[in-house]
């Protein structure tokens, strides 16, 4: 597995930098490479680590944010 930097932002439109951990070995079901935002498995926004829903959206248990990526 790879850890990447992404920024993302929250309901509020901050910004902020978080870490990524993308799965490499996922792949379509045509076969072809997936999108950056669908290859990743988890964030860690300030020390949190958040799964993704299944609208690529990441929601905070603790501070109730929900935070999108929005590039790297």
């Amino acid at each position: 597995m790879n850890v990447i930097q992404v920024r993302v932002k929250d309901q509020f439109d901050k910004t902020y930098l978080a870490k990524a951990r993308l799965n490499e070995q996922l792949k379509s079901t045509s076969g072809a490479d997936l999108s950056l935002y669908q290859r990743v498995q988890e964030i860690q926004v300030e020390d949190e680590i958040l799964l993704p829903s299944t609208e690529l959206l990441f929601e905070s248990q603790e501070t109730n944010r929900i935070y999108r990526i929005i590039g790297q």
